[in-house]
């Protein structure tokens, strides 16, 4: 494979590693989850507590020790440390960790503050994220409020969610 072949998908880890930092960064928005302020100077000393202060020197997987390390932890912390491990993993080749096995590994983590639904493919776009929501989110929605009266797209609907927000 010649390095021409290699550049597109450079070019794809670098926006979307940029994408992450620019929002949390600049702005103290997750990428993941853009209502939460992840990237905040409180949440990352909480995540430093837990996870560097706190290291976990037993042989369990990673993923075990990090789950302890987080339990308790507010749902920006946890947050905090998907986008982080994103960072980490994004410019790994498929040869070494494939996306399917990224997004399980975020999905996991995400998970823990009930937040897996967004390491699917494409939840991170605007696109994405619309058919996640509908699809998967508003009917467990319509579940809750059933012979309430309430209309779920008009109260729990991305647009007015986005509106309420002001986003």
């Amino acid at each position: 494979m010649g390095m021409e072949a290699d550049q597109p998908v450079g070019a794809e880890v670098v926006a979307e590693v940029r994408r992450v930092f620019h929002g949390g960064l600049l702005g103290g928005k997750s990428a993941f989850a853009p209502e939460t302020d992840a990237w905040t100077e409180a949440t990352a000393s909480d995540l430093r507590a837990r996870f560097v202060d706190r290291p976990d020197e037993s042989s369990d997987t990673f993923l075990v020790k990090l789950r302890r390390q987080l339990d308790g932890a507010p749902l920006t912390t946890v947050v905090l440390a998907a986008e982080l491990l994103f960072v980490n993993m994004a410019p790994l080749k498929p040869e070494q960790i494939g996306l399917r096995k990224k997004l399980q590994i975020l999905g996991e983590i995400l998970s823990w503050a009930g937040l897996a639904h967004l390491a699917k493919p494409g939840a991170a776009r605007p696109e994405g994220l619309d058919l996640i929501w509908r699809t998967q989110i508003l009917p467990l929605l319509e579940d809750q409020v059933y012979g309430t009266g309430v209309d779920v797209e008009e109260e729990y609907g991305l647009a007015s969610l986005r509106a309420a927000l002001g986003s």
